[in-house]
């Protein structure tokens, strides 16, 4: 398995990058999967697809989806943070500071 992550300012062409590499990896008979958590949500639109946060195919190899990622870190960020601050407690005596260290900067 090999994982390849665009990143960048928003507009330099992340998501159309992402989409011909995997297009291009899919027609080498590469067994691939995009997914974009772009609140933009602009990989439906260049794959020609109308996708979801489940894996939908778009052509023989490709699968491709688009993640709310705010609403997954909603659903899922109490559970993570719990974790962490398991992981903290005992190591960092105040516990103020667990908490603190716990939570993801700008998702408060």
């Amino acid at each position: 398995m090999r994982l390849v992550l665009y990143t960048g300012k928003g507009g330099v062409g992340k998501t159309t990058t992402a989409a011909a590499t995997a297009v291009c990896a899919a027609r080498r008979g590469l067994r691939t999967l995009v997914v974009s958590v772009d609140p933009a949500h602009s990989l439906g639109d260049v794959l020609g697809a109308r996708l979801g946060a489940a894996p939908s195919p778009v052509e023989a190899r490709l699968l491709a989806s688009e993640i709310d990622a705010r609403r997954e870190l909603d659903a899922h960020w109490s559970s993570v943070r719990d974790g962490i601050a398991a992981l903290l407690r005992g190591r960092v005596a105040d516990e103020r500071v667990v908490e603190d260290l716990a939570i993801l900067p700008g998702a408060e």
